[in-house]
């Protein structure tokens, strides 16, 4: 986000009014209102609930009637899409609240475990900014994912590849044109509705698959080939020596196969079913 700032926004004269959307955080915690601050900006945090680092806490939270329409500079989120169950009508509503030719920049994670506060809905990949922007009217500038890369350092992070989109409102001078995309935009936030509940987890399908599909307790010994086959695929992402570590997990997969194979004729049994496939 600093970067963001940095490249898009310091070239500005004057105070530009900057909007963050689940800008909450702990007490004591870091927040965007450290790179946004005064005089250059004018900070305002929005969340859901009031607390630390929270300005704002609308009425309704997909229908920001308390801020008028063309009203801030830019508007940042960070880490805070993956939780919100309706994310395109909140883009709808930071569209809106955008002036003509002001910055959005949003990050989210592209991958890891689930941390539910209170929701973990998405993920999201390269795609998802280009469909995101289209969806409400918005020029899509940057979209980028962080790579894993032993050269990249990022305090508290590197295991969630946040993905980050830099957007642009767009001048828009003929009526017609500006009445359809407040009218669009209106249009997508008519269709908000309640919180969903809370996830109600594994059921009947779920049980006759694991059925099917769970390796019994007694055959895992004959898939000992299979596990070590498993780690070689991870060796030979992990290690930047392609053609040795090719050379290696090829070498270590057949021997790996061969010795499952002469368990299997010592003991008298057959792998279980589906076993080649899967070395396959």
């Amino acid at each position: 986000m600093r970067a963001f700032r940095d490249e898009y926004l310091l070239g500005d004269a004057g105070v530009l009014k900057v909007l963050d959307v689940g800008s909450g955080s702990k007490e004591g915690g870091r927040s965007y209102r450290e790179l946004f601050g005064a005089p250059r900006f004018e900070y305002t945090g929005l969340d859901l609930e009031s607390g630390h680092n929270v300005d704002l806490v609308p009425a309704d939270p997909f229908d920001w009637t308390e801020i008028p329409t063309d009203s801030f500079d830019a508007v940042v989120s960070g880490q805070t899409f993956e939780h919100n169950p309706y994310f395109w009508i909140t883009t709808a509503e930071i569209a809106r609240v955008l002036r003509p030719g002001g910055f959005v920049a949003i990050g989210a994670p592209s991958k890891g475990p689930v941390h539910r506060y209170p929701f973990d809905c998405w993920r999201f990949y390269p795609d998802s900014w280009a469909a995101l922007c289209a969806y409400v009217g918005l020029e899509l500038l940057e979209a980028w994912t962080e790579p894993l890369s032993w050269r990249m350092v990022i305090p508290g992070g590197g295991g969630w590849g946040d993905a980050m989109m830099v957007g642009r409102k767009l001048h828009m001078t003929d009526e017609l044109e500006l009445k359809a995309f407040y009218s669009r935009l209106e249009a997508i936030v008519a269709t908000r509705t309640a919180l969903p509940s809370a996830s109600v987890g594994r059921g009947r399908a779920e049980m006759e698959y694991e059925r099917t599909h769970l390796l019994p307790a007694r055959s895992m010994i004959w898939h000992l080939g299979y596990v070590r086959r498993r780690a070689n695929l991870h060796i030979r992402r992990s290690w930047p020596l392609r053609p040795i570590r090719n050379r290696l997990s090829a070498r270590n997969g057949r021997r790996a196969i061969e010795r499952g194979a002469a368990r299997s004729a010592v003991h008298g049994s057959t792998r279980p079913s589906g076993y080649e496939q899967a070395l396959d």
